[in-house]
Formats: structure tokens, sequence, C-alpha cells
């Protein structure tokens, strides 16, 4: 959809944060970059770029564009967001998805899509930090086709008045200031999601490859 929903505990989030941007809270999200990917637009140069939407968010944001397999595009941004009791439960069950698509395959959307990566929020409802290396699913042919590298976390936390910072969260700040992880965890995926996702009928995807141009820094 164009629009989030408006009942969206995300999207009410995202609302009261705008509304009062001094208490609100933000989330930075950094893509890492990719590893062994598998195009779909063979015998020419992979031209990878990542495209998501933080929950909530009208907005969208998408990578630059860069050559190869195992692109690092250490790429960040940070995302308005109420830290709200609502939207901390709704992260519990919650899975943000990154799509990958190859800018060599113009706007051919079935060999434009390379993967798909399901990343679960539950870590952000209990005040730490996403990191890790998830599995893409090329939607069109249901296989695997490498990794993306990811990590989010709160980037100021919501804080009551003359509360001091806890350990954890200093530690938290002192991670999202130095960037993309190093060494990400094993690979990891929510096989729930993934089995509903192509177990569904083989489709055209859902449109042509975003353009880079659509991708906005909130």
């Amino acid at each position: 959809p164009t629009e989030p929903d408006a009942r969206d505990p995300a999207f009410i989030a995202m609302e009261q944060a705008s509304m009062q941007p001094k208490v609100a809270s933000h989330v930075k999200v950094y893509v890492a970059g990719c590893r062994n990917l598998v195009p779909s637009n063979h015998g020419v140069m992979c031209k990878p770029y990542v495209h998501y939407r933080f929950p909530g968010h009208r907005d969208r944001h998408t990578t630059q564009v860069l050559s190869g397999l195992n692109p690092e595009f250490m790429d960040d941004a940070t995302w308005l967001m109420a830290r709200t009791p609502d939207v901390l439960n709704n992260f519990r069950t919650r899975e943000m998805q990154f799509f990958v698509f190859d800018d060599s395959a113009g706007d051919d959307s079935v060999r434009g899509i390379i993967g798909v990566a399901f990343v679960p929020l539950a870590d952000l409802a209990k005040g730490q930090p996403v990191e890790g290396a998830f599995r893409l699913i090329n939607p069109v042919t249901r296989q695997e086709a490498g990794t993306i590298m990811v990590g989010m976390g709160w980037h100021n936390p919501l804080k009551l008045p003359g509360e001091v910072p806890s350990k954890q969260g200093e530690e938290l700040q002192h991670q999202l200031a130095r960037g993309p992880m190093e060494a990400p965890r094993q690979p990891t995926t929510s096989d729930a999601s993934l089995r509903d996702y192509i177990s569904q009928p083989q489709r055209q995807q859902a449109g042509a490859a975003p353009g880079r141009s659509s991708g906005q820094q909130p």
C-alpha cells in the first residue's frame, strides 16, 4: 500500500512523535551490505541496491547503487518514532521487509528483484538492537538469493525526567555511533513468514522495481 494504515500502532506512534519532537525517540537503521547475491539478470554486471520503509512511515529509503555480488552499502537512516507501549507490543511480533533490487535490469520487475528479507523487530520491543545477516528469498523463483546484513536500534531512547541513562543504553549509543557491525551473527530468518511468502502462488511481483529517486532520507 502507498499509505500506511491509520490504525497501525507504528503509524500512530510516528504521528505522535512528529507532533511532540522534543520527547520523541528515533530508530536508526543500518544496511551494512549483502553477501553472495544471486541475481536473475544473468550475463551482465549486477548493480544491487536496497529499498525499504520503516513501519508506520510514508517515506521509503533507497541505498546507493553499487556493483557486484557482495556490496558494502554502509548506509544509515533515522526514523522518527514515539516509544509507546502499543508500538512496543506491536514490534514483539512484527517484521520489517528489506528488498534488494538489481538496477541493471531496468524496469523488468521479474529480473529486477533479487530477494526480500524478513527482519523480526522483537528485540526493539525489548530495548535491544536488532542485528544480523538475514536470508534473502527471491519471490519469483522462491529460492535463496544471498544474505543482507542489517542493524537497527533506538537512537535516543525515551527517558523520564531526571532518569540516569542505563549502562545498556550507553552501550547501544556507542554501538550505533560506530556504524554497522563488523561481524554479523549467523544468518537468521523467520521461518513462518518465509513459508507464508514462498507458498503463495507465483506472481509477477507487485509493480516494477522502485527507482532510486523514490527513496528519501527521513
